[in-house]
């Protein structure tokens, strides 16, 4: 994502990290409807929030692709709204488990758009004609309401101007088509003067009209504009609403949907109440809702109703609306409202308001006591109707003693003033009122005081959290781009710092884990894939019969059994790939308490079956373990022929084995335990031969495993089986495999363990002199990188004894003595290099030996001797030109190595280096200004380099960790020769 979308992530992680646990009080069905609504008010007010965010936060929605595809597609819509440019390769690359199904909406909808999102509630204005509904004239739409359209018609029979309100009715649902009749009818015989009354009600073939009043006025809303209301006006319009909302409750009805734009106001100012879309019978649980919607609108919503405990709404919930309104009014905005739905129902649900006389410190503190006892979080802590609201509000206005709490002796005395300002005094009157005055002022300030340090202790914490995150998110990312480039070492660095960051990330423990598994690294996948289970199961059978062969190859064996029960429980319904996978981790072990027949059944039953080669595969598989031996080998026989291309198809060779075994064919098992040990051969030696062709950047881990990993774990489980049903020793003690081990530690930087592997494969193998010369290599470049450069030097030289031939090993040696200040072994190597490899064909040897050499001024007797070799390198390589540059710097002819430089700088960056060896030979030439401006270029690379702690991706960008490690030593030492040729230009004739 760009930068920006970077910056605000932290906020929108913050604030959905505090608000997310109000989703999970609502039923599952309606998640989505909150989560859209969420996603929506974010990004229109400008906080980026990407999908990843919410299922990190909500694991649970990785169960429902089409949940995951419905927040997919409301992001695509979302940018596109803004402006931006969506791909489908950047959603792929974001959600590949879900590529096919991101393809499809790109091809089908090229708005990529969630078609149900915001769908109908009533019939348009175009659907609804006064044929519809006779004796009536429909004129325009008025607005929509929670369950219907509402229009402006005519009564013509009257000539009376009426809203009509069109609710659908579900026709295939007889009980509801009841209960939506028996509300209508009870809301219609409501008659009060402030709610909006309901003239009639009819029903036609899938509609429902309610004939209501039409007041043609302003809302409260949209009277008020927002702005605080005078104490008194605003005490007197809640006590008639309150007067109004008692006579609807004791009909037996509850609103559960009042605020502001449900309240109308009559030419005269007068209020009505209106919208009882949600109303919901005090009797019952029937409601003109549907049962599984957000219930009400989130400002004014009660905490019970805000924590998705819909059914426990009572009279209560309502006085609680009534008090927001009445706060709305004295402050000019809602007691709670956050960025997004969901940061209001977290308010709501777990705030308590800010006092009324802390923005509006003229307000009456015994009108804000009336209203901050209707905002009580208990309902039993409010008013237990509305009709002792109307009481309350009442005496306030008659100058009387509120019951909302006992009046202070003080209090007492200031009302008696105020009802008896001539006896009083004016004298006593303005003294108490100063005093009184004074204190409440300094009461108020420590107050917003004290919340104010606490509403910043726990933003930063909130933006420390979310920044965390975000950093976890990019650090992830980039090691799973590591891993892809085969830098082990660059990918684990970034991962260990993403878990530290953020330990509660399951990514990031899940793509560790993938890394060592793809590495061999067994016990540490482990210890990774088990930590990423537990933060959230995987919803594909594929990652628990990962995890499942890996518990296996640990020997945990407790564990093993205790996943497959509850994988048996998680995919007992499926039918499809999952139940193979499934089917294929229980039977990875006997005894583990599955019904061998049903499973057998269930893999029949998959698409697939019959024309799929791992299915057949875990066909024999299950009834090699039923004990149907004839059978099992049947199936594995079938998989073979039919897989002819399957590259895992040598699996059937252990499983044959076993099963001619058992069932005492001996000759036939141990044919097939040749044919399995053959494959297993070419494996081993092909990962181990082919791994060694970079030991400087992945320590011989470049190889790629013939099966994959977990295939392999599987395969040489049961090889070692049937090994064992044949009476043969297992296999565990190939030199191969304990090498491949120690150079997946060496690539990790795990030096000591690494170390340990080696000398262990020494000791089974002692007359292995290649191996020796790997663990000394894999110590030597150990040492250097840690800066002891003498005894990597030494090591390097006891690997060369083994392997002269080796190019690499020659030019460390030579660095490793540079570093180390031995000058005369550095330049004995730049000869001996000169000597084995002038005739070399290969220019990346080439190349090798030109850096090298050019480290210093006088590495050779000729610099000269360097060309040819360089010539060799920039024939290969466009960008190999700065090779050539370099040798043609050392050998004096400047003017051309600055054209050489020039040349591959349009082919790659410049490292630090090569700009020290321009300014090198900007000094020669006497050019001292080029030279200046190349140092001082040097300079800021090294210096931004020095800053960073972990690789960047972005290879450009200056970082020590994209080069080799004397590539650093290099540079420093180019740089002071530099600077000194330019602080003393004689030196350069």
């Amino acid at each position: 994502m760009a930068a920006d979308a970077q910056t605000d992530l932290s906020h929108a992680a913050a604030s959905l990290n505090a608000a997310i646990s109000s989703v999970r009080e609502f039923p599952r069905s309606v998640w989505m409807e909150l989560l859209r609504r969420d996603q929506c008010e974010r990004w229109r007010s400008g906080r980026r929030t990407p999908v990843e965010i919410y299922i990190d936060l909500l694991p649970e929605l990785s169960a429902d692709r089409e949940d995951i595809l419905i927040l997919i597609s409301g992001e695509v819509q979302l940018r596109r709204e803004i402006g931006e440019a969506c791909t489908l390769r950047e959603y792929q690359t974001r959600f590949p488990e879900l590529a096919d199904d991101i393809a499809l909406q790109f091809d089908l909808d090229p708005y990529f758009s969630q078609r149900n999102d915001s769908s109908d509630t009533g019939r348009g204005r175009s659907g609804f004609s006064n044929a519809d509904l006779p004796g009536y004239e429909i004129f325009r739409e008025l607005g929509r309401g929670a369950s219907g359209v509402i229009y402006l018609a005519r009564r013509i029979s009257l000539d009376r101007l009426v809203a009509v309100k069109a609710i659908p009715l579900s026709a295939g649902d007889p009980h509801r088509l009841s209960r939506q009749r028996r509300e209508a009818s009870i809301l219609s015989r409501l008659q009060h003067p402030h709610v909006v009354q309901i003239y009639d009600v009819i029903e036609t073939p899938g509609m429902l009209y309610l004939i209501i009043e039409y007041v043609n006025g302003p809302t409260l809303t949209e009277s008020t504009t927002g702005s605080p209301q005078p104490p008194q006006a605003a005490a007197r319009l809640v006590l008639t609403l309150a007067e109004a909302i008692h006579v609807v409750h004791e009909a037996g009805v509850l609103h559960r949907d009042l605020k502001p734009s449900n309240i109308l106001l009559t030419s005269a100012g007068e209020p009505k109440i209106t919208d009882f879309g949600l109303a919901k019978l005090l009797s019952n649980d029937s409601q003109l809702t549907t049962d599984n919607c957000l219930l009400g609108t989130p400002c004014y919503m009660p905490p019970e109703q805000a924590s998705g405990s819909a059914g426990e709404c009572r009279r209560e919930g309502d006085v609680y609306s009534l008090g927001a309104i009445l706060y709305e009014l004295l402050t000019g905005r809602p007691p709670f409202r956050g960025v997004t739905v969901l940061d209001t129902l977290s308010l709501i649900r777990d705030r308590e308001p800010v006092a009324c006389r802390a923005s509006q410190p003229q307000t009456p503190r015994d009108l804000e006591t009336i209203c901050l006892k209707c905002l009580a979080k208990a309902p039993q802590e409010r008013y237990e109707t509305a009709a002792a609201l109307a009481d309350d509000l009442s005496r306030f206005l008659d100058g009387a003693a509120i019951k909302a709490r006992p009046p202070s002796r003080i209090e007492t005395a200031v009302r008696w003033c105020r009802r008896r300002p001539a006896i009083a005094g004016l004298g006593a009157g303005l003294l108490v009122a100063i005093l009184a005055g004074f204190g409440g002022i300094l009461w108020q300030w420590n107050r917003a005081e004290t919340e104010r340090q606490l509403a910043d202790q726990q933003s930063v914490e909130i933006q420390r959290t979310a920044e965390r995150l975000r950093t976890a998110l990019v650090l992830v990312e980039r090691g799973h781009t590591f891993r892809s480039w085969r830098r082990w070492d660059d990918a684990v660095d970034a991962l260990d710092e993403a878990i530290r960051l953020c330990p509660e990330l399951r990514s990031a423990w899940e793509e560790r884990g993938s890394l060592f598994t793809e590495m061999g690294l067994w016990d540490y996948a482990l210890a990774d894939r088990r930590q990423a289970f537990e933060l959230n199961e995987p919803a594909l059978a594929v990652d628990w019969w990962s995890l499942a062969v890996l518990m296996v190859e640990e020997h945990d064996q407790e564990g093993y059994r205790r996943l497959c029960a509850r994988m048996g429980e998680r995919f007992s319904g499926y039918s499809d790939q999952n139940a193979t996978d499934c089917i294929r981790a229980e039977c990875l072990l006997p005894g583990v308490g599955i019904d061998y027949g049903h499973a057998e059944e269930r893999l029949r039953a998959t698409p697939t079956h019959g024309y799929d080669p791992l299915s057949l595969y875990v066909r024999g598989l299950v009834q090699l373990r039923a004990g149907k031996l004839d059978s099992a080998a049947s199936s594995c026989l079938e998989s073979l022929q039919l897989g002819t291309d399957w590259k895992e198809r040598a699996l059937n060779y252990p499983l044959l084995a076993l099963a001619n075994a058992k069932r005492g064919a001996a000759g036939e098992a141990r044919a097939e335990l040749e044919n399995a040990t053959s494959a297993r051969e070419h494996w081993i030696q092909d990962l181990y031969t082919s791994g060694d062709t970079n030991w400087i950047g992945d320590k011989g881990m470049s190889a790629e495993w013939g099966v994959s990993p977990s295939a392999w774990l599987e395969y040489n489980h049961l090889y070692d089986e049937a090994r064992s049903e044949l009476h043969q020793p297992p296999a565990n003690d190939d030199v191969r495999l304990i090498v491949l081990r120690a150079r997946a530690l060496a690539a990790i930087d795990r030096s000591d363990a690494a170390d340990a592997s080696y000398r262990r494969a020494i000791a089974l193998d002692p007359g292995n002199e290649f191996v020796r010369a790997e663990r000394q290599r894999c110590e030597a470049y150990r040492r250097v990188k840690e800066g002891d450069f003498a005894r990597g030097a030494d090591e390097f030289a006891a690997a060369i004894k083994t392997e002269p031939t080796d190019v690499r090993l020659w030019v460390n040696s030579a660095h490793a003595h540079l570093a180390a200040g031995m000058i005369d072994e550095y330049r004995r190597d730049c000869r001996e290099m000169l000597r084995r490899f002038r005739v070399t064909k290969n220019p990346a040897d080439a190349d090798l030996v030109v850096w090298s050499c050019v480290a210093r001024p006088d590495a050779l007797p000729s610099m000269e001797e360097l060309l040819p070799l360089a010539d060799l390198s920039a024939a290969a390589y466009p960008g190999a030109a700065r090779t050539r540059g370099a040798a043609l710097v050392r050998a004096g002819r400047c003017e051309e190595a600055l054209r050489e430089f020039d040349k591959a700088a349009r082919f790659n960056i410049p490292n630090p280096s090569v700009m020290c060896l321009q300014a090198i030979a900007g000094c020669r030439l006497g050019q001292i200004a080029l030279a200046r401006e190349h140092l001082d270029a040097a300079s800021r690379w090294i210096a931004e380099a020095d800053r960073r702690t972990l690789p960047d991706i972005d290879m450009p960008k200056p970082c020590w960790g994209n080069l080799v490690w004397y590539d650093h030593q290099d540079a420093l030492r180019l740089l002071d020769e530099a600077n000194r040729l330019l602080a003393n230009p004689s030196l350069a004739k």
